[in-house]
């Protein structure tokens, strides 16, 4: 394999060392598109090498505490970059054969076959064998004409095409998934800036986002043609001018639905059990935001 790997490399020179500028518009056009699909068909290799080395442990054996570590060292890559190339030829090696076949033919890039792979580990166990092999050929074959968020959009309704008796109750299922996840994800953060400001970042899930947007939104209109705040300054003084108002104001009728319909949740209990150490500990801190 070195020696073919040494003669591509000679390729590669040769092509570094070509004129561009004596090449006409259709030749550029044709080169682009021919190393598009020769980065990626050497980028399938590299995932093959990467999954064998995984799998027989070679990181590990050689002091590593993982293979995206040693990967990281070796390669000089970014931490996330190496643990997504190490997830990513697990999910190809996983994936059917004609995913690796597409990928290895210039068929997909790496980013479609991706797509395809999760794609089909995500169809439920009743779909069988045949529906995944029939739902392969299929996102393949759109991978031709289509970006990989297109096509992983095409992929949720994947059954509809190849097992619809199936589709319907599929849809319910990832549907449900979908709720869980948002539910589980839900937060808000309040993080000190070194600048003396304070950065708010979260999650909510779409129906609570609904209830906040009507409640800001119509206290965000500008306040005249010479402002010239940015949305996201309009937004930040709506939430200003709520705080700030007296006690005494009653709360938008957004807020008090989104206060009525917050899920009522069981306080954690605390590490003892409920019951006060005997000896030490500190009182809970509570932080009121208004």
């Amino acid at each position: 394999m070195l020696e073919v790997l040494a003669q591509v490399s000679g390729a590669v020179d040769d092509c570094a060392e070509t004129a561009l500028w004596a090449l006409s518009d259709d030749e550029l056009l044709a080169s682009l598109d021919a190393t598009q699909v020769l980065g990626q068909r050497l980028a399938a290799v590299q995932l093959g090498l990467v999954r064998e080395l995984d799998v027989r442990g070679v990181a590990v054996a050689q002091g590593a505490s993982s293979t995206a570590v040693w990967l990281r060292e070796r390669l000089r890559l970014s931490g996330r970059s190496a643990r997504q190339l190490v997830q990513l030829a697990a999910t190809i090696d996983a994936a059917p054969t004609a995913v690796r076949d597409a990928l290895l033919g210039g068929a997909t890039t790496v980013e479609q076959g991706r797509v395809v792979a999760e794609t089909i580990a995500a169809l439920p166990v009743e779909a069988g064998p045949e529906a995944a092999d029939k739902a392969t050929q299929l996102l393949v074959a759109w991978a031709d004409r289509f970006d990989p968020t297109s096509l992983s959009r095409l992929g949720e309704r994947v059954l509809v095409h190849v097992a619809p008796e199936l589709a319907d109750q599929a849809e319910l299922k990832a549907l449900e998934r979908a709720t869980e996840r948002a539910e589980a994800r839900r937060h808000v953060t309040l993080s000190e800036q070194q600048t003396g400001q304070v950065r708010l970042s979260g999650n909510l899930d779409t129906q609570t986002a609904s209830l906040l947007r009507e409640a800001i939104d119509p206290l965000c209109a500008p306040a005249g043609e010479q402002d010239d705040r940015s949305p996201g300054q309009c937004r930040a003084d709506a939430g200003w001018t709520h705080t700030a108002s007296p006690a005494s104001q009653p709360l938008p009728p957004a807020l008090l639905r989104l206060a009525e319909q917050a899920p009522r949740r069981p306080r954690p209990r605390p590490a003892t059990g409920g019951r006060r150490p005997a000896a030490g500990g500190r009182r809970p801190a509570a932080t009121t935001i208004r």
